[in-house]
């Protein structure tokens, strides 16, 4: 029979507060000590390949350029500065994105000499990430605080300007210039009046919707979110329908100053509201319904509401985002319920807290193209963030004889410790873990060392989730088996998270270990004078109580059965933990 687990109960109960968000703020670029005028950082944007960053620095008019290396370390490696004299570059820039085919930057701004609003574009040089204007365009519909996107074909851009109160279709052509299509002013229906307001544009993952944030300047509290039809060929947009504050729950959508969609298509989220994210699904015709309101329902030490955030940016596999909060100066994670689209708060990295610098009044965050990198740039600074993180994996086997243990015993008992190793540098969330083991096992118990780790047994397969994982923690999964003697003990291992992991080759294990020497023979009568008998000639004296043997891998081993009973009160002990974070060694 299987040797039962011992365990003590405790009469207290342990609340574990939501940690702020490691994210490993890596570098920070800012005014001084070599380099240049890195104030009011309001945009970047990377290359497809993610090879090079550029950065929008309004207060100096400058766009920066900066290279990646395999570190995800940036470097400066020029600045264009608009010059009022010459008229060369960009006075106030707003706005930057890189075509998807790489070959071309567009940047919204004002020309220095003139102070007329235009869309600037840049050829690319993919080798050296160098920029060269080739096109100053202006025309209706380009202002302040404008906002550009471009169709995923990269053939159409679509402009919205706060100013302007209108969105604009652009063609690209072959070599980067555009001209316009379609220029649209009616962008709202019922809520047009003095004041009103074009903030924010997103197209859906199909390229068959476009969505507008908009707010009525006569009324504070009054905004809507324009849906329009897009055709894939032409480009022009046709009005279809709107959600706006004159609708129940929505009376509070004021300023839809940023949208953004998940990439499964299936949400739409709208920031910029004191009250949180509004969350909203996207039928198969594009109509949006809203569904609830996200907030910081979980507040850490370091911060406590929501107040106005710059944008919202999903990961590639659409499990987390990312925002920023200009009047908490934080950077946010959250992470997206799949089924529903729920957005759940994780954690935040605050300016002046945990060692985070130069978050003051800050403006959009931008991920690298391989999620492994977030940009985010202030009032007077620009700062690059380590987002991924490296879990490996680890087991160790305690086996043991049965007790007692007689010729007719035919299985073994063994404790299995499954380790999850956080390498770091960021946190790691809804870490999925999975071990297989082969036909003859028996599966009695699963036990990890975090209490918010779920775990389930399924015949012999064992799969649990570890909530979060600080940079340099470990959580243990243990299991209690029952096997057939002179069997190995092989067992599969691997698991996934939410973030990228920057490491693969250890995110699977494959471990076996040797139990065929771990059964010790039936102590023998007093009175057998054969008991000191060695069937070799020598002495069967062990003064180590060693069985004899190596009987387990490198990550485990053959323990003694006199050792079982200690082994299993230290592992009731170490299971206790006061912290719910156990840093490796």
């Amino acid at each position: 029979m299987f040797m039962p687990y011992v365990r003590f109960l405790l009469c207290f109960v342990f609340v574990y507060p939501v940690y702020a968000e490691p994210l490993n703020q890596s570098q920070v670029f800012y005014s001084g000590n070599g380099f240049e005028d890195a104030r009011f950082i309001v945009d970047s944007a990377s290359s497809a390949d993610g090879n090079f960053v550029y950065a929008l620095s309004s207060t100096g008019s400058r766009i920066f350029t900066y290279s990646r290396d395999q570190n995800r370390q940036l470097q400066l490696i020029d600045t264009i500065i608009g010059d009022q004299d010459t008229g060369e570059g960009v006075r106030s820039p707003a706005d930057i994105f890189v075509s998807p085919d790489d070959q071309h930057v567009y940047v919204l701004g004002v020309k220095p000499d003139d102070v007329t609003p235009s869309l600037y574009v840049y050829e690319r040089n993919q080798n050296t990430g160098l920029l060269t204007e080739i096109q100053a365009y202006r025309s209706r519909g380009l202002n302040l605080e404008a906002r550009v996107i471009m169709s995923d074909d990269g053939l159409y851009l679509y402009i919205t300007s706060v100013n302007s109160r209108s969105v604009t279709v652009l063609a690209r052509s072959a070599n980067g210039l555009v001209d316009e299509v379609q220029f649209i002013t009616d962008v709202s229906r019922g809520l047009s009046g003095n004041g009103d307001r074009t903030h924010s544009l997103v197209l859906s993952p199909d390229q068959n919707h476009l969505y507008v944030g908009f707010s009525n300047g006569s009324f504070l509290n009054r905004g809507a979110i324009t849906h329009f039809l897009r055709d894939p060929n032409s480009g022009v947009l046709t009005y279809a329908n709107q959600v706006d504050s004159t609708q129940p729950g929505l009376e509070n959508l004021a300023t839809p100053m940023g949208l953004a969609i998940s990439p499964d298509g299936h949400s739409l989220y709208s920031v910029g509201s004191f009250d949180g994210i509004f969350e909203f699904s996207i039928a198969n015709n594009g109509a949006l319904a809203f569904e609830r309101i996200a907030t910081i329902d979980q507040p850490d030490g370091n911060i406590n509401r929501l107040f106005i955030l710059n944008n919202l940016t999903f990961s590639n596999n659409g499990h987390l985002a990312y925002a920023t909060d200009t009047i908490s100066d934080a950077l946010l994670v959250f992470h997206r319920e799949q089924a529903s689209g729920a957005l759940q708060f994780l954690g935040a990295e605050v300016h002046g807290q945990d060692g985070v610098v130069d978050l003051r009044q800050n403006y959009p965050v931008t991920l690298s193209p391989d999620n492994k990198s977030a940009y985010v740039g202030s009032a007077f600074a620009f700062t690059v963030f380590d987002i991924a993180a490296n879990l490996s994996l680890q087991s160790t086997a305690n086996i043991s004889a049965p007790i007692p243990v007689t010729a007719n015993e035919q299985s073994i008992d063994i404790e299995l410790v499954l380790s999850i190793n956080n390498l770091g540098p960021a946190t790691a969330h809804h870490i999925r873990y999975a071990a297989a083991l082969e036909p003859g096992f028996v599966i009695h118990g699963v036990d990890a060392f975090l209490p918010s780790t779920q775990c389930g047994i399924n015949g012999l397969l064992v799969e649990c989730q570890v909530e979060m994982l600080m940079p340099n923690a470990v959580e243990d999964i243990t299991l209690l088996l029952t096997q057939p003697l002179e069997m190995p003990l092989q067992i599969e291992s691997s698991v996934t998270m939410d973030e990228v992991d920057t490491d693969l080759t250890n995110n699977v294990l494959v471990d076996t270990f040797s139990t065929d020497s771990a059964a010790e023979p039936e102590a023998p009568d007093e009175n057998d004078e054969s008991r000191n008998a060695d069937p070799d000639g020598g002495s069967a004296d062990n003064s180590d109580g060693d069985s004899g043997g190596d009987s387990g891998s490198s990550s485990g081993g053959t323990l003694s059965v006199y050792f079982w009973l200690t082994l299993v009160a230290l592992g009731v002990l170490r299971r206790k933990p006061l912290n719910p974070m156990r840093t490796s060694k």
